[in-house]
């Protein structure tokens, strides 16, 4: 069994135009992002005959996998990005972008207010996918389409039931397939 993890195509939406950013304004420039086109690319599917796909409920998901794979999607939302957090409640003033992301890596495995799901909760999350495609797929080679937080999480899930395949460097690169075997 083979399982390929890949990350939607890129998302059109250039980074924000200020470098110091209020969680307002980064909160306002994230939900930009959601609702951004995504540009479609070339992607080596390998030589894998992938018999189910499985992909997140967000549009750019939906619309990469319709692109690369040539069958019915299975739409699950416990595939969906990792939410962020509620940023206006961590900090009024304005901070530099990469302050930011140091931030949210924090805040998400604290109980801080801003916390939509926290780092444990995602890991349980990547627990019920890996359950759900197991009861759905069994002994097949599926596809996963996803978003590149989540798709770290879910990697560390895979390697726990077995799997062997590449890591990330330092985040999954945009319409690459990354494969795992049992």
């Amino acid at each position: 069994m083979k399982i390929g993890l890949i990350r939607h195509f890129k998302v059109a939406k250039e980074k924000p135009s200020s470098y110091m950013l209020t969680g307002a304004e980064l909160t306002e420039w994230l939900e930009q992002y959601d609702q951004a086109e995504i540009e479609i690319s070339e992607v080596d599917m390998g030589t894998t005959k992938w018999q189910k796909c499985f992909c997140s409920d967000m549009e750019r998901a939906i619309e990469t996998a319709n692109v690369i794979y040539n069958g019915d999607l299975i739409i699950n939302e416990k595939l969906k990005k990792i939410p962020l957090p509620r940023y206006a409640q961590v900090w009024k003033g304005k901070l530099p972008i990469i302050i930011w992301g140091i931030i949210t890596k924090f805040i998400l495995n604290s109980k801080h207010k801003s916390v939509v799901e926290s780092t444990k909760e995602t890991d349980n999350r990547a627990v019920l996918v890996m359950n759900d495609i197991e009861a759905a797929a069994a002994g097949v080679d599926i596809l996963i389409v996803s978003h590149a937080t989540f798709m770290m999480r879910l990697r560390k899930e895979i390697l726990r039931r077995g799997f062997k395949g590449p890591g990330f460097k330092p985040y999954p690169i945009n319409g690459k397939i990354y494969v795992y075997e049992k």
